[in-house]
């Protein structure tokens, strides 16, 4: 079966992701028009669509310029992907960065599971999001009818259950002592078993570090994540990381890929000017290139 073969698409002047265009191959009238005889073929299908876009991802470049340094920096775009190891790491650091003093604290954290018998995988992958969101509204209304204060705090990692590859997803809650009873958590969750750990048990960061790591090799997991389009990690607004003013930065976008837009010079010629002009190059195991030097563009 032909792939994707593209990272996103110009439709109408909008920039529409590879994935949604998947989606629209695969499921035209959405989840709720699948049949249960239908779900092997359009898991297959979804992987085979993955496999394809990692693989179109794998083989496309960006360029920086530094004219003060007079040097270009070529990158793989995968790098910067949320399903790279390198992609993940920034994603670690990201998340301490945003816990800030949070980091230190002990708190509660659920892991959420999904019976088979409830619920199709497809189904559950599909709007994960939305279950986890209304299940921690379930959470806050119950609190406030008891008197207790608003949750406002909480990260939300996702990892997927070794057996059924149906999600997984882990909510912590930094600095609470006490969430709600375990029988009503697992009520108002409703889809399956739920683990609660409170306490000195828990590490916010490193939980969260934990799963993002393990993604790696779970390629079902990830491959459900991009079609639906379902983030690694989210926090609530409390944790949000505004960054740190790092001033105006000398490097600047030369431009992406191989081929020629608009009758613009393709980036390579670009590069291959600014070589000739005395820049160094240097590539993506940032190795310096000198003039004439071939393989700027060679797969990496």
């Amino acid at each position: 079966m032909s792939g994707t073969l593209i990272t996103s698409e110009l439709v109408e002047g909008r920039r529409i992701t590879a994935s949604k265009i998947a989606r629209s191959k695969i499921i035209p009238n959405g989840i709720g028009a699948l049949k249960a005889e239908d779900l092997p073929e359009t898991e297959n299908r979804i992987c085979d669509e993955w496999v394809w876009y990692m693989e179109s991802l794998s083989s496309k470049k960006f360029a920086l310029v530094n004219h003060n340094e007079q040097a270009v920096k070529v990158k793989l775009a995968i790098w910067s992907s949320r399903y790279h190891v390198n992609g993940q790491a920034k994603q670690k650091i990201h998340i301490k960065k945003a816990l800030g003093h949070y980091y230190f604290k002990f708190g509660v954290m659920v892991t959420l599971t999904f019976d088979p018998k409830k619920i199709t995988r497809v189904d559950a992958w599909s709007d994960l999001g939305y279950k986890v969101r209304a299940f921690i509204d379930k959470i806050n209304k119950w609190r406030e009818s008891r008197g207790l204060s608003k949750i406002k705090g909480f990260l939300h990692v996702n990892e997927d259950q070794p057996s059924s590859v149906y999600p997984a997803p882990h909510i912590v809650f930094p600095g609470l002592r006490y969430l709600a009873p375990h029988d009503l958590v697992a009520k108002l969750w409703g889809y399956g078993f739920v683990k609660v750990n409170v306490g000195g048990s828990v590490h916010p960061a490193n939980y969260a570090c934990k799963y993002i790591t393990k993604m790696k090799g779970k390629d079902f997991m990830m491959a459900m994540m991009w079609f639906f389009n379902i983030r690694t990690y989210t926090f609530s607004r409390v944790f949000k990381y505004r960054g740190e003013d790092r001033g105006i930065s000398e490097w600047e976008f030369l431009g992406r890929g191989k081929g020629k837009s608009g009758g613009l010079e393709s980036l390579e010629d670009a590069i291959k000017r600014l070589m000739d002009a005395g820049y160094y190059t240097f590539n993506i195991g940032l190795v310096r290139l000198r003039t004439g030097d071939a393989g700027v563009f060679d797969s990496g």
